[in-house]
């Protein structure tokens, strides 16, 4: 009951908030209606979030929130009845001029979308959770988070995985559900109810922009398929694929390939955005040394990582509202909503903050006091949001951390040398241990050259995009108009590939595809802005035109001219997509399907949640265990207790290189000599013992703990041990 009456009141305080950055009712009914609850949502959570901090209790938190919701739902209701239009949506356009066929080209997206971020974390009869194997791991680190949220108490911002250390991770939306988790609803709702309403609108928004910015439904459907479906020059591989299979199956040629095709469309062998060597997330029969790691971003972004569809809805209702009121006084408002992004996405808060800053620069002039006023009113309000939550996030945590080496979970020595912000060329062309600049030679599974690097993972959006920014430039040399929004994004877009391919914002540098992600919108939207423009005004001056092939002469009459143009969008959008479709069919073909240890991965099983009741029923909330340091260590995302230390891999993306390495020789300390200073000092209570934390750190000396519990389950012998911190 609890999380029905977040969702409405959320709902209700959106519809007054998109009231004041939507004042004048520009923007479409759809992208307003799921915006609002966008942000609705988003204030709300805040709103708790502080309140949680204040009183550190996440229940007291959620019924401020609920009353905050049910006053502002209370309040616009009052609204509708006293401007007598409570009934808004029913006097909305005639049925029979609804657009039937962009809702239904929405609804077919929405869905692939649904099928595709269920897909991400299914959940089986007993409700445990399994994990698609792209993505399984995030998904274990955001269980963890949202567990520990919803146990702690008193409530704190601190590492689920890295006890007592705060939490340096944009956990927005894990908090989110955590409210939902703790108000009531199973983990199934409280995980995917965010994702699917941050999913939608989304959608919806990015739909309205397209039809905002190109007049076309049309462009806006390609605008939205290719953002989503986009890929590279994989279908290269796949076209090779195809005529390998040909040969194998003892068909006449023509035949063969047909046979081929289908099946290799049916069920495709391998994921052509994502046909690398290095990075993980696939099964190793289906890696190929070709180096191309941009997946196409249904799959990469809004499947698995859920901080980016919150991202990505309330970056684009922005871009949005910016367009919508472009040449408003109210435009500037909506830079308030960049204040929000840190805690939400904080790489689509850095993409958008430069997006910001130029369109600032070419949205209006500073010799007028008007505009100098808006701009500083709405750059003060982002800063103030903004700055509590960056420092954090991130203070102390922009430094070199240097020759600090940590040992793995499977056995091999990882050495973290660079932290955030650092120069790195070429982002996953080829590495850099040597020389920022300069590709470590012989290294399988990278490229020296690249400009083909670039070419084959983003296909024919780069080469649009080179061929709309040579556009744009020669109109500006010619001196000829150009429409300031797309000034903006020709200058946004390079500003942003540059960077994403010579800084490194994170230890691991494919992390740069969340600034590329933005990139890429842009990218798309140049490269159908030129297409339409050379179109129309360029190929098409004279009333009727002379095309010739060989020797014969056709005249087009520019009537014809939008079919012929749809025709040409259709193969751009074809050739831009289709390795992206091909993958994003072999994903969804099985739709909501659990297949476990095949396609979807557990978590845990009976024997862990018996030891975690025990845990439950016996330790208090805060309590910090030694355990493992797998992906999959129970103990936090099923009885919300932090760990000593959790899975490395994640908290150095987050700049803990040293943490690691310091909490990594505390416990073989104690396992070797049972010694427990250390591990007192940093307040452990408990150690568990089991077959892999032996694999991990040994055998434990048996001094400096007592023994607690012991379980006997069918996957092995569980101890826990309560350390002994006052026998010194």
């Amino acid at each position: 009951m609890q999380g029905f009456l977040f969702l409405c009141g959320a709902l209700g305080l959106g519809l007054c908030v998109i009231d004041f950055f939507d004042s004048e009712k520009r923007i479409v009914w759809y992208a307003r209606f799921w915006g609002a609850w966008t942000i609705g949502i988003v204030c709300l959570g805040f709103i708790q979030l502080v309140c949680a901090v204040a009183t550190r209790s996440l229940f007291s938190a959620i019924l401020a929130g609920i009353g905050v919701g049910i006053l502002a739902s209370a309040y616009k209701i009052f609204q509708w009845f006293r401007a007598k239009r409570l009934f808004v949506f029913a006097r909305m356009v005639s049925i029979r001029k609804i657009p039937w066929m962009e809702y239904v080209f929405v609804l077919a997206v929405i869905v692939i979308f649904f099928i595709s971020a269920l897909q991400a974390m299914l959940f089986d009869q007993n409700g445990f959770p399994y994990g698609i194997l792209k993505g399984w791991g995030d998904g274990a680190y955001h269980l963890d988070i949202i567990q520990h949220f919803a146990v702690s108490e008193p409530f704190n911002l601190t590492q689920p995985i890295a006890a007592n250390l705060q939490l340096t991770y944009p956990f927005f939306v894990d908090f989110v559900s955590a409210i939902l988790f703790h108000a009531g609803l199973p983990l199934a709702f409280a995980w995917h109810i965010p994702i699917l309403i941050f999913g939608i609108s989304m959608l919806c928004v990015l739909y309205a922009l397209g039809k905002r910015m190109f007049k076309e439904k049309f462009f806006a459907w390609a605008l939205v398929c290719i953002t989503l479906f986009g890929g590279g020059l994989g279908f290269v591989w796949f076209a090779r694929q195809v005529r390998l299979d040909a040969g194998r199956v003892g068909l006449p040629a023509q035949a063969g390939i047909v046979q081929s095709l289908a099946q290799n469309i049916s069920h495709p062998k391998y994921e052509y955005t994502h046909l690398d060597i290095r990075t993980g997330g696939k099964l190793d029969a289906k890696a190929i040394d070709a180096n191309i790691v941009w997946i196409t971003p249904l799959i990469s972004f809004f499947s698995h990582q859920r901080s980016f569809a919150l991202g990505a809805a309330l970056g684009l209702l922005m871009l949005l509202g910016l367009w919508e009121y472009r040449c408003s006084r109210f435009g500037l408002r909506w830079l308030i909503l960049l204040g929000l992004l840190p805690l939400i996405h904080t790489h689509t808060f850095i993409a958008l903050g430069i997006f910001a800053f130029v369109w600032i620069m070419y949205a209006g002039s500073f010799n007028d006091a008007a505009y100098r006023k808006s701009v500083l009113l709405a750059v003060l309000l982002a800063f103030v949001i903004a700055l509590p939550q960056i420092i954090f996030l991130y203070h102390g945590l922009f430094i070199q951390h240097q020759f600090y080496e940590y040992e793995t979970s499977v056995g091999f020595t990882n050495i973290s040398r660079q932290g955030f912000f650092t120069p790195w060329f070429g982002w996953m062309a080829c590495t850099h241990n040597t020389s920022w600049l300069i590709c470590d030679p012989n290294t399988a599974g990278t490229d020296s050259n690249v400009v083909w690097f670039w070419l084959k993972n983003f296909g024919f959006v780069f080469v649009g995009w080179v061929i709309a920014l040579g556009y744009c430039i020669m109109r500006v040399i010619k001196k000829k108009p150009i429409d300031f929004g797309i000034r903006v994004l020709c200058i946004t877009s390079f500003v942003l590939f540059a960077l994403a391919n010579l800084v490194k914002f994170q230890p691991w540098e494919f992390d740069n595809n969340k600034i590329l992600f933005w990139w890429w919108v842009c990218a798309i939207m140049l490269s159908l802005y030129t297409l339409k423009a050379l179109w129309q005004f360029q190929i098409f001056r004279p009333r009727r035109v002379s095309l010739w092939l060989t020797n014969f002469k056709f005249q087009i009459n520019p009537r014809r001219k939008s079919t012929i143009l749809n025709f040409i969008l259709i193969i751009f959008v074809f050739f831009a997509s289709c390795s992206g479709i091909i993958d994003v069919w072999g994903r969804v073909q099985s739709g909501l399907r659990l297949d476990k240890n095949t396609r979807n991965f557990g978590y845990y099983g009976l024997d862990e949640i018996a030891v975690a009741n025990w845990i439950s029923n016996n330790t208090n909330p805060n309590d910090v265990f030694v355990t493992h340091s797998q992906a999959t260590q129970f103990i936090p995302m099923l009885s919300g207790r932090a760990i000593y230390l959790g899975f490395p891999g994640w908290l150095w993306t987050q700049g803990h290189a040293k943490v690691i390495f310091n909490r990594q020789q505390a416990i073989r300390n104690f396992v070797l000599t049972g010694n427990s200073e250390q591990l007192c000092a940093d307040g452990v209570s408990y150690i568990l013992d089991d077959s892999q934390f032996k694999k991990d750190y040994g055998v434990m000396s048996g001094a400096g703990a007592q023994l607690a519990y012991v379980y006997q389950g069918s996957s092995g012998e569980y101890r826990i041990y309560k350390l002994q911190c006052n026998s010194k």
